[in-house]
Order: C-alpha cells, then sequence, then structure tokens
C-alpha cells in the first residue's frame, strides 16, 4: 500500500470520525486485533493501517535486537517423561514462531479510541518482529477470570498449531477495573503517552472537507462524566462555569470567540445540554455531533455535545484549543499538537491513582503546550499562556523526563511491551507443557 493511499484512508477515517460514525461492523468489533479495523466507506479489501511515523520507528528499530533476544525455554525431559532441570532456550529471531493476540480486557464493545490503541501495539509488534503472524481471532477464553479456563484455552491453542507460540497481550486499564490477575497484560498508562498523533492531514484540509471555515475559533472542553458537571449545583468549575470565564476571559484579553465548542464527557453517550443549563451562550445553537455533517452552517455558532465515543483524537484535529477537567485526558491534546489547560485538584482527580496522574501531569508540562489549573479562576492567565503563538508542542512520546529515568515515553512502553511478551511466551510455553 503506497504512503499516499494510506494517508488518504487516515485522512477519510479522521473526517468520518467527527462526522459522527461511533462504531463499526460486528466482524470488526470481534476483531482482537485492530489493524483489521475497516473505514466504512472503504472496500472490505483494502484494510486501514496506523501509520506510525519516522521517530517511532527509528525507536521499534533501537529495540530490534533486543527483541530477537528474547527467546523460548524448553524444559528437557528424562527417558520417563518426568521433567528435569535443564532448559533450552532459543532467541526468537523475526518471530517465525510467533502467534499473538491483542486484546482489551473489557468485556463490552470497544470505542474507536480504544481500538486505535490496540493498533498502535500491534503496529510496534508487527515492527519488531516482521515474520510474526498478528491473527484476528477472538481470544475471549484467555482473558478468562478463571487461570483453569485459561490453561485449557491455550493448551488446545497449542494442540492445533504445533511449533507455534501464542503471545496473548491484553490490555488493560487498573483505573477503570480493566485488569485481572494473573493475566498477561499492559497498562493503558503506559500506552496512552506514547501513542503518536492521528493528524495525517492538516488541520485546515480537515476543516475544509467539514466546512468548518480556515480562520474560525474552535474550541474543545472535556469533562469526566455529565452528572458532576452539568447537573450538579455545587461544582463551581463545572460546564457553565468553565464556558463562562473561557468566555469573559477572552474578551478580555480581545481575543476570538469560539465559533464552535466540542463538549465531550468521560462515558457519555446519548447526552443532551439544555440552553439554560449554560446561561450567556444563547447566540450559539446546541447540536450533537451525530448531526453535525446535517445540521452545521459555516455563518452561525454552535455548542456540539458529543454523544458518541472514543473520538476524543478527530474533534482535537479541528480544534485551536482544549480545555480538559478529567484525570489523564490532557495527553491527548498535546499528542495533537493542540495546547492544553487541564484541572489538578482532589474533585477532578477522584478516584484516580495519584502517582500515575502525576507522571503524566510531568510530562504535560515538559511537553510546552500544557498549562495546569486549580480553579476557573486561574483560566485567564492559563489563557494568556496556552494562546500565545510561540508556544511550541514537543508530542508526549518524545519527552525524556531527567528526573525520572531520562526514558521518552515511547522508550518506556517499549519495554514493558518486551517484557509482558516474553512473560507471554512463558504462560505459552508451560501451557503446551502441562
Amino acid at each position: 500500500m503506497t504512503k499516499s493511499r494510506l494517508r488518504k484512508q487516515f485522512s477519510n477515517f479522521l473526517i468520518l470520525a467527527v462526522l459522527g460514525v461511533s462504531s463499526i461492523d460486528a466482524k470488526a468489533r470481534n476483531s482482537c486485533i485492530a489493524l483489521f479495523l475497516k473505514d466504512p466507506q472503504i472496500a472490505e479489501s483494502d484494510p486501514l493501517e496506523l501509520s506510525l511515523p519516522a521517530d517511532i520507528l527509528s525507536v521499534i528499530e533501537n529495540f530490534r535486537e533486543q527483541a530477537r533476544s528474547l527467546h523460548f525455554e524448553t524444559v528437557a525431559r528424562d527417558p520417563y517423561g518426568n521433567l528435569d532441570d535443564r532448559v533450552t532456550r532459543t532467541p526468537v529471531g523475526d518471530g517465525e514462531r510467533l502467534i499473538f493476540g491483542v486484546e482489551f480486557l473489557k468485556d463490552n464493545q470497544l470505542n474507536l479510541g480504544e481500538h486505535l490503541s490496540a493498533q498502535f501495539v500491534a503496529g510496534v509488534i508487527r515492527g519488531l518482529f516482521p515474520k510474526a503472524t498478528i491473527e484476528n481471532g477472538f481470544y475471549a477464553d484467555m482473558k478468562s477470570f478463571s487461570s483453569e479456563v485459561r490453561s485449557r484455552a491455550y493448551k488446545e491453542w497449542s494442540l492445533q498449531h504445533p511449533g507455534k507460540s501464542l503471545v496473548f497481550v491484553g490490555i488493560g486499564d487498573s483505573n477503570e477495573g480493566f485488569m485481572r490477575r494473573g493475566l498477561n497484560q499492559i497498562e493503558m498508562v503506559d500506552i496512552k503517552p506514547a501513542i503518536p498523533g492521528l493528524k495525517e492531514s492538516s488541520t485546515q484540509d480537515l476543516r475544509r472537507n467539514l466546512k468548518i471555515p480556515s480562520n474560525a475559533f474552535v474550541l474543545s472542553l472535556y469533562f469526566k462524566d455529565f452528572e458532576g458537571s452539568v447537573e450538579s449545583d455545587g461544582n463551581s468549575n463545572g460546564v457553565s462555569e468553565v464556558l463562562q470565564q473561557t468566555r469573559y476571559s477572552l474578551r478580555a484579553l480581545n481575543k476570538q470567540q469560539p465559533q464552535i465548542i466540542f463538549l465531550s464527557f468521560g462515558g457519555g453517550k446519548n447526552l443532551t445540554i439544555r440552553p439554560e443549563q449554560i446561561p450567556g451562550f444563547e447566540d450559539y445553537e446546541i447540536i450533537k455531533q451525530s448531526e453535525f455533517r446535517k445540521r452545521f452552517n459555516p455563518k452561525k455558532k454552535y455548542v456540539v455535545v458529543n454523544d458518541t465515543r472514543g473520538q476524543m483524537r478527530q474533534i482535537l484535529g479541528v480544534s485551536n484549543l482544549a480545555i480538559v477537567n478529567g484525570p489523564i485526558n490532557f495527553m491527548e491534546p498535546l499528542s495533537e499538537r493542540v495546547p492544553v489547560i487541564f484541572f489538578n485538584n482532589p474533585q477532578v482527580l477522584g478516584g484516580y491513582n495519584s502517582e500515575a496522574f502525576a507522571t503524566m501531569a510531568q510530562t504535560a508540562r515538559l511537553s510546552g503546550g500544557a498549562f495546569e489549573v486549580d480553579s476557573v479562576v486561574d483560566i485567564p492567565l492559563a489563557l494568556t499562556r496556552a494562546l500565545n503563538p510561540q508556544v511550541v508542542i514537543t508530542p508526549p512520546y518524545l519527552i525524556r523526563d531527567a528526573s525520572r529515568d531520562h526514558l521518552s515515553p515511547i522508550e518506556r512502553f517499549m519495554m514493558k511491551l518486551l517484557h509482558t511478551i516474553q512473560n507471554g511466551m512463558r504462560i505459552s510455553q508451560a501451557a503446551s507443557e502441562y
């Protein structure tokens, strides 16, 4: 597949996502590898693949030798079939014997953002092991809570694939309860900072396809939940307060007012915002994102309620600024080179892992494009800094934290992925010998 064709497909995918395409066909949903994710308007025989940038491909190449040195461990048996202490280690090389399964540990339908995360993991694996197989099977039993069910599934698989080794890589999020004891898994907190942006097309190209004026100011607001941000009277950092403070501050700074405000909530679908819930914005028409293509008029102003899932990165593709009132969702704007104002207070953090938050917040600060606030009263100063034309954003995946381990998030992810793969090989080998 040519690079130009790939970029065109990826651009089409982004455009469709912004327009509200929030689901894919059942066959693709059940696929364990998102590399087989199809754009609904692309022929079934022409799969959409995530294109990794040159700097990530360079990091993958640097880890190739380490990946090739991962090894199979075979325990010898005596003439009576009993295991002895001798272990033979065979390097995997380019992965001819490896068959990978990559799957999210949650059981309900994945959104497009989660598919793209799996796509990223699978794309890195493909770069590390060019001769390995990445199947689109569905390994439900291998992510079972029951160790007996998992062992039986591995045993059956090994009997059906002699000479091969299945490496199951689960993707989980302990902060959302999607981690399972005893499973071979890698966390979203390690994946998220390492994923590159999705902008294969420029902001202007994306806007042109959506008929958004090139000079329009587009603002993306994200809140971690709907009830606490809109329907709670006691939230001083809720939607209404953030919108009003942002508008007043832009006016005081003599800055352009937003023509389009994308309003998103964690895990929310089929949400409705009433005009009285955002006073002071009577001159804006409230529409749903799923209706954007049909109802958008470039001469009007809109509050667009995101009633889809997993499409924050696509919304950011047309945005000038993001404001995030949620635990770690400030990483996506930075990956898309969009300046972000993010809240950092106990109310926002909630039950989220404070150590994981602190690590990601430090990476965000080092990017040059993240501006931290405690409450809405800090927004004016943050806006002044975020809208400074001199702001240069370094993608999070490239940032090295000297106060930590001098590694970038992509390098840290690679190390954890290799550890996960080696562990997966051991699990598969033990099951086949059991």
